[in-house]
Parts: structure tokens; C-alpha cells; sequence
């Protein structure tokens, strides 16, 4: 992955259609939370994606707390989206298409990487056969502490 496009997803909406987006706008600016510190200091394999991703080995109470209301205020919005069958698993992906037999059953100890989240972002994502672009439709900045 280029470092551009190193990010953390809160929740994967897939296509909006142009006609709710201002929908989708006012509820993320509605959406409340405080700054927090996030460590990011394992590495993960998904292999049936055949992603290596690095995230979270303790939970992270501040974070979960924002995807939870994050989540319901699309879920009362009647936003769908892919994530919300699942647990949230906090992961940065760092590179696709690994066969898995690249990945040994021990993956390595990371240095921790310790980020100051500040706010959250709108991403529209258009996908190439170049890879992904992000382009940042809106920010919402957290509640300083």
C-alpha cells in the first residue's frame, strides 16, 4: 500500500447513492467523541482476503465507543453497510493479494506505533487496476480533551 492510502476504517458503506450524501454528511458531523490515543502494535493475515494488516492487540474503549455510535446513527439513518454483520476489528492494511503461503504461522513483533486521533473522515474510495485512490469528501474533528 502507498502511504496515502494507510487508513483505519470505521465503516464500509459501499456505493451512496449522490442523493443521500447530505444525509450522510449531517449524521457524521453529529457524531461526538473525544480525542484518543490509538497503539497500533500487531501484525495480522486474513487469508481467505490474503491481507496483512497491522492493529490493535488490547481493545480500545474510545474507539469502540465511536464506532458503536457511528454505527447505530447509520443504522437509524437506514445506511446498509458490509461491516455491520460483523465485530469491529481495528486493522490498517498494509499489503493485498499475499498468497498465504508467503505468511509464516508466526508473523513478526512490530514496533508500536503509537497515533493521536483527532477526527474522522468521509472517504470516497475508486478503485483501478493501478490500486486504490481516496479522495477526502469531509472531516469531523473529535471533542479536544
Amino acid at each position: 500500500m502507498r502511504a496515502e492510502t494507510l487508513h483505519l476504517t470505521l465503516a464500509f458503506l459501499g456505493e451512496v447513492d449522490q442523493l443521500r450524501l447530505s444525509d450522510l454528511l449531517k449524521l457524521a458531523a453529529r457524531i461526538e467523541a473525544p480525542a484518543f490515543p490509538l497503539s497500533v502494535d500487531q501484525l495480522g493475515f486474513w487469508s481467505r482476503q490474503r491481507v496483512l494488516w497491522a492493529g490493535c492487540s488490547a481493545p480500545n474503549p474510545a474507539l469502540n465507543t465511536l464506532v458503536a455510535a457511528l454505527w447505530r446513527a447509520l443504522h437509524d439513518a437506514g445506511f446498509g453497510f458490509a461491516d455491520a454483520a460483523r465485530p469491529f476489528v481495528p486493522h490498517i492494511t498494509l499489503v493485498r493479494k499475499v498468497p498465504p503461503e508467503a505468511v509464516s504461522a508466526q508473523l513478526p513483533a512490530i514496533e508500536t506505533v503509537n497515533w493521536s486521533c483527532s477526527g474522522f473522515s468521509l472517504i470516497q474510495s475508486e478503485l483501478s487496476a493501478a490500486g486504490p485512490r481516496y479522495t477526502e469528501l469531509a472531516s469531523f474533528p473529535f471533542l479536544r480533551s
